[in-house]
């Protein structure tokens, strides 16, 4: 298996002591295919040595990230980037990202999108991710189910840093894997289907009741 710094046996990033100060990468990433290579070591490297201060040193301080898990929420600059990361890695703590197809670069502006098989073991609490939960989210209890599903990253650039991040997967499938939602053949999935109409209802009803109030 290639090691996070090189794939199919070419060199993608420089050893750590060759590299310099915590805006070292901000010069080297462009859209070229030497230096799409070679953030994309750099990336990898940090995500799997779950090195959040790497990961700092990738994005802008004003990044956006967007990711299903978010609910429709986004994470804004770098601390979010962090506390986002801290609850995944809680959740998954032996979470790995794997190339799975060479990168594609835009043909205009700075960016590229990346396929990735992601993989990890549910063994730890997993909180809901949302300003809207504040300080006291709730958490899906582990199970020790595992994990293994493709996703496809997209990242703009700016100054070379990473300031737009974008993430698409199925998000159904993840969390049938883990045990959030039953699979198709399970017979709890007619229980889910049966409180889901009941839900619907009460809902139509304090609809109409509010329209009539109205």
């Amino acid at each position: 298996m290639d090691s996070p710094d090189t794939q199919g046996g070419v060199r993608l990033s420089a050893p750590s002591e060759e590299r310099e100060g915590p805006q070292r990468h901000a010069s080297k990433v462009g859209t070229d295919s030497e230096r799409i290579r070679g953030f994309l070591g750099w990336w990898t490297q940090a995500l799997n040595s779950h090195d959040l201060d790497e990961l700092d040193a990738l994005v802008t301080d004003d990044v956006v990230w967007a990711d299903p898990a978010m609910f429709g929420e986004t994470v804004h600059g770098r601390a979010e980037v962090r506390a986002f990361h801290e609850t995944l890695l809680h959740g998954f703590p032996d979470i790995r990202f794997h190339r799975v197809s060479s990168p594609y670069a835009a043909l205009e502006d700075e960016g590229i999108a990346q396929r990735w098989r992601m993989t990890g073991t549910f063994t730890g609490d997993l909180k809901l991710w949302g300003k809207r939960f504040g300080t006291r989210a709730p958490a899906y209890v582990p199970n020790g189910r595992s994990l293994d599903i493709e996703i496809a990253s997209f990242y703009e650039f700016r100054a070379g840093l990473v300031c737009q991040w974008t993430i698409h997967y199925d998000l159904l499938d993840f969390s049938r894997q883990i045990g959030l939602l039953p699979p198709t053949d399970s017979r709890m999935l007619p229980l889910a289907m049966r409180a889901q109409r009941l839900a619907a209802k009460v809902q139509r009803r304090r609809t109409a009741s509010a329209g009539s109030r109205g």
